[in-house]
Formats: C-alpha cells, structure tokens, sequence
C-alpha cells in the first residue's frame, strides 16, 4: 500500500488505519512524505496510530522517507522494527532529520528493544553496547537486508549506535547512509561493522568524513566483501594514497558494477591503479565515477584503456576532460 506525497492529519491517519488494519495480506506500505506542511506535534499521533494498525503485520518492506520525524517523530512506530524482526527486510527511513538520537532510537530496535525497555533515548547507547556484549538472553536481533537512512544528521553518535546494531545483525545486504555528517570516528565503526555482514552487495556512505585512517579500516574489511557490487566513497575525504589503499584492497574482487571515488584527489598514478586493479577485474563495471579529481592525458587513458579492455562504452569527450570528468556508463 502506498500513501506517499499527502498531508496526513492525526485525524486522517486514524482512519486510514483503520482500513490499514483490515489488510490481511499487506506485506509492503509506503508512508513516505506524508505531512506536507504539517506541525511537528501532528506527527507522532499519526504515526502511532499507523503502528497500531501494521504491528501485527508480517511486514516486508517498510518505506517512512522524507519524512520530518526527528526522534520524537520516530519513537511512536519504531518498534515495529522488534515487531517484524524476522519477516521485515526492507527499511527505508532516508531524510527524515533524525539525529544522533533518533539514530540510537533505531540501532536498539534493530537489536530486538523496544522504546519502553530501556527509557528515554539518552540512554539508548548504553543499552545498544549492553545488547552487544551480552551473552545470553538478548532479545533476537533484526533480519533487515536493506537498511537506508541518508541525509538524517546521524553524526559519530548515531554512526557508533547503527555500528553496533549492525555487528550483532549480520543480515544486510545493503546499507546506505549517505549525507549523514559522520565524521571519522563513526564511519570507522561503521566500517567494523561490515565484517559481520559478508553478504554485502551495495554500500553507500557518500559525502561522510572517512578521512585516510577511516581508509585503512575500510581497506581492511573489503576483501572479505565478496558479494559487494555497489561502492560508494564519493566526496568522502578521502585523498589520493588513501583510494590507492581501497584499490589494493579491491584487487580481487570481481563482481562490482558500480564504484564512486568523486572529489577524492585521484592523479594520474592512482588513476592507473584503478584501471589496473579495479576495472580490468570487474567485466560487469557499469559505472565509474571520478568527478573532482586531478586527471590528466596518462589517468585518462589508462581508465578508457581498461574501459575498452573489459568491453564497456567510454564517453566521447573523456580525453578532453581533465579536472572534472569522468563518468563512465
């Protein structure tokens, strides 16, 4: 069921949840952008009265986005993540100003907890690294294979609590957190984190703060990515030695289709590394983006080079591109 792009009062939500509520067989709903120039009090009533009427639901797919949650938002509907732990894969929460908060509100959830179990959110971290640790009686962890949440201000605190959640998890097989404002602290712990999760294909943490120490950690857990066809580093602060490390890394991998390294620094060096150790073992490349870097005459053929090597079209104008090019499709 899909109600996204209206204005949803607390008054319409109850009715719509009413006939919500009626759908035996609703495995899939769609409540993004839904309160259009709506006060931020309306929300939480609405949502909570959508949580009633899916909670016992065999939810697959659970799309909230673009939708100004903050953790207040949030807190009414969350536990359906607990709710649906086994049946829910899909959770779609992307520009919904979170917070760090609202981020730790989530990363309990997906560890099995719901609001009422551990208070108010100031103490979720806490609870999230109690959950980790312990040994038995933990409540049963989420089994979310796509988990999306860009552009919702998670920042290190959010990051460090989602690490957590998704070490203990180990089901994903896409996570996208782009525009996040996660400095280099959280996406290390985020980069921890992947190493419980091999089945990886898609990993998008675009326009976070990796920075070169944030590089070596990423370069560490890639190898044992096998599955991973999407990655996604683009304007992450990373600098020339820093892809050259992720390359290595990178060198036996041979089933990624789509890599973003803009606005990373790349010269002609590192650029040949790509082509050598990333294109020529990926035949299935689709897209390669390299916006924002330093290419010149010798990067720019390697890439094509390897581009034609592998059997996939090369832009017409890329050798009179230098500074700003290179998207390959």
């Amino acid at each position: 069921m899909t109600f996204s792009g209206n204005s949803v009062s607390p008054a319409a939500a109850e009715a719509l949840a009413t006939e919500i509520g009626k759908q035996e067989t609703l495995t899939s709903i769609d409540l993004g952008d839904i309160f259009t120039a709506r006060m931020r009090e309306e929300i939480p009533p609405a949502m909570a009265a959508f949580y009633a009427a899916i909670k016992d639901k065999n939810l697959e797919s659970l799309i909230v986005e673009d939708n100004a949650f903050g953790p207040d938002g949030i807190k009414p509907f969350i536990d359906i993540l607990v709710d649906c732990k086994e049946s829910l894969k899909v959770f779609n929460c992307n520009n919904t100003g979170l917070s760090p908060e609202g981020g730790r509100i989530i990363a309990n959830a997906l560890l099995g907890y719901t609001v009422e179990s551990y208070g108010d959110a100031g103490e979720a971290l806490d609870t999230v690294l109690k959950a980790s640790d312990s040994a038995d009686g933990s409540p049963v962890p989420s089994n979310i294979e796509t988990f999306i949440v860009g552009r919702s201000r998670l920042e290190d605190g959010g990051a460090l609590a989602l690490s957590k959640a998704f070490s203990t998890m180990k089901s994903l097989v896409k996570i996208s957190i782009p525009q996040n404002g996660i400095n280099r602290e959280g996406m290390r712990a985020i980069a921890t984190s992947l190493a419980d999760n091999p089945l990886l294909e898609v990993l998008d943490v675009n326009d976070n703060n990796i920075g070169p120490e944030g590089a070596a950690v990423f370069a560490e857990i890639l190898p044992q990515l096998k599955k991973l066809r999407v990655l996604d580093l683009g304007d992450t602060m990373l600098e020339g030695e820093s892809i050259s490390v992720i390359a290595e890394a990178l060198k036996d991998h041979t089933t990624l289709e789509f890599v973003n390294f803009n606005y990373s620094e790349i010269d002609d060096d590192v650029a040949e590394e790509i082509a050598d150790k990333i294109i020529k073992n990926n035949k299935n490349l689709k897209t390669l983006w390299l916006d924002g870097n330093e290419l010149h005459t010798a990067g720019l053929k390697a890439i094509q080079d390897a581009l034609i090597e592998i059997g996939q079209p090369v832009l017409p104008t890329l050798t009179q591109r230098t500074r700003h090019t290179s998207c390959f499709v």
